[in-house]
């Protein structure tokens, strides 16, 4: 089945599996308020930050909205969408690039840990080390499985980010040499 949830939501309620549609629509649509509304922000700080184009630091005169960076962003939206063609392979390729940083930050805490032994620590993580080298193992063994499993996706998404970080070294180089 496409659809396991429902249909195992169907046989115990008759409404099973329209509840558990509806519910993947509100959490489709909260993702979708996320990138909507941050992504663009982010833009819009690197831009401030000197960064990235600095256009994407305006902000709109009357709303006060990052209106360049929502613009690029939707624009960016509609050639992923065009690209990939099925919701599956975007969603593939998107939670396979945030997984990454996820791992990077799964990673830090040791680096962090390293580098500033005496740093304040507000939050403790339960069972450290143990807790996250679990998550960090599994990162990297899903990380893994989509390279394998969707090497399209995945290999899509390993060269936005080198783009990423080719424009992150012209820009901050760029940056540095201003001051």
């Amino acid at each position: 089945s496409d659809a396991v949830a429902a249909d195992a939501m169907s046989k115990i309620f008759p409404w099973g599996g329209t509840f558990i549609a509806l519910v993947i629509a509100v959490s489709t649509f909260g993702t979708l308020n996320i990138y909507t509304l941050s992504v663009p922000r982010i833009y819009y700080a690197m831009a401030k930050d000197g960064i990235f184009f600095s256009s994407l630091a305006d902000l709109h005169p009357r709303y006060g909205t990052p209106v360049r960076a929502i613009l690029i962003q939707s624009v960016w939206t509609l050639v992923l969408l065009f690209f990939w063609r099925t919701f599956d392979n975007l969603i593939t390729y998107v939670a396979f690039m945030d997984w990454i940083f996820f791992l990077l930050a799964g990673v830090s805490i040791f680096i962090f840990r390293k580098k500033m032994p005496d740093a304040p620590r507000p939050y403790r993580t339960w069972l450290y080390p143990l807790t996250p080298i679990i998550f960090v193992s599994i990162v990297v063994w899903f990380l893994g499985y989509t390279l394998v499993g969707k090497p399209e996706q995945a290999g899509a998404g390993l060269v936005v980010l080198a783009i990423g970080l080719l424009f992150y070294y012209f820009f901050n180089r760029k940056n540095k040499a201003k001051n």
